[in-house]
C-alpha cells in the first residue's frame, strides 16, 4: 500500500515537473516570436523614416500643382465673367 502511495504521489510531481516544462517551452517560444516582431517592427520604422522625405517633397510638389490649377481654373473663370 505504501508503494502505491510513493508512486502515486511520484506521479503527480513528475507531472507537475512536466507541466511546468511545458509552460517553458511555450514562454520561450512566445519570446522568440516577440524578438522576431520587435525586429519586424524596427525595421518597418527605419523604412518609413528613410521614405518619409521623400513622400514629403512628393506632398510638396503636388500641393503646388494643385495650387498652380486652382489659380489657373479661377483665372479661366474670371476672364470669361469679364466678358
Amino acid at each position: 500500500m505504501i508503494f502505491f502511495i510513493k508512486n502515486g504521489i511520484l506521479n503527480i510531481i513528475l507531472e507537475k515537473i512536466n507541466e511546468i516544462g511545458r509552460k517553458m517551452v511555450r514562454g520561450a517560444n512566445l519570446m522568440t516570436l516577440i524578438h522576431a516582431t520587435e525586429k519586424g517592427v524596427d525595421k518597418i520604422l527605419a523604412d518609413i523614416a528613410f521614405v518619409l522625405p521623400v513622400i514629403q517633397k512628393i506632398r510638396g510638389v503636388w500641393t503646388a500643382i494643385y495650387s498652380d490649377l486652382d489659380n489657373l481654373q479661377n483665372n479661366i473663370i474670371y476672364s470669361f465673367m469679364k466678358k
